[in-house]
């Protein structure tokens, strides 16, 4: 099963989901098996990319370059991430860039296929739906979060999301920083009271949460935020 770290929505966007194993068994073969080498690109803002993607291997990377040349990534997604939902259905230029960033393999849906699999399955309809309403529940939450958290509560309520299993974010701090929209330097700062705390550990190419309890605790103490 795929970790979550692997499968990293950084609160600007939410791209992309996780679909149980059993919905991604009934979707596989109705798709074609793609591959991809490291530094191929899926597609390009601008392109009308109709198709789903189920992500067996690798990991892929979504992002935008603003005017001033600096490319900034809002999503890493790895084996067992799902993503193309909105563009399948509504047929719109996409606005970012989807590159393949450790070579990778993933199943490729078009748009009838998909179609005609929710019609006769009531069980992918409704993950469809699922997935529908808990990204706008992401989008909801991170437009609050952006304008009225700082940095620090940002990263102590996302870290613990992000890890995986053993409580690893396997992500280089340029990587995190990038997906937080901040500079390293910016990233470093806000990390240093969770590494004295002890809640979290910083390695090479990877934080460690260690009380992801204790960092959702300080995400929300002195903000208006609530259990949901």
């Amino acid at each position: 099963m795929a970790s979550a770290q692997d499968n990293f929505e950084p609160s600007q966007v939410g791209i992309g989901w996780i679909l149980d194993s059993h919905i991604r068994e009934k979707l596989k073969p109705l798709g074609t098996e793609v591959t991809f080498a490291t530094g191929n690109q899926v597609y390009r803002p601008g392109d009308v990319h109709p198709f789903l993607y189920l992500i067996e291997e690798g990991r892929f990377s979504f992002s935008r370059i603003g005017k001033s040349g600096r490319r900034a990534t809002f999503a890493i997604l790895g084996a067992g991430g799902t993503f193309g939902l909105y563009p399948l259905f509504l047929g719109i230029p996409l606005l970012y860039h989807c590159e393949c960033i450790e070579r990778g393999k993933m199943v490729r849906l078009d748009r009838d296929s998909m179609n005609a699999l929710i019609d006769q399955d009531a069980e992918v309809r409704w993950a469809v739906i699922d997935a529908l309403a808990r990204r706008l529940k992401r989008v909801t939450v991170a437009f609050h979060d952006e304008r009225m958290l700082p940095l620090r509560h940002r990263l102590a309520l996302r870290l613990p999301e992000i890890a995986d299993r053993d409580g690893k974010v396997t992500l280089t701090q340029s990587q995190l920083a990038d997906l937080f929209g901040v500079s390293r330097f910016a990233l470093g700062k806000a990390l240093k009271p969770f590494r004295q705390e002890g809640l979290i550990e910083v390695g090479y190419g990877e934080v460690v949460v260690n009380n992801p309890q204790g960092l959702r605790e300080y995400g929300m103490k002195n903000s208006d935020l609530t259990e949901v």
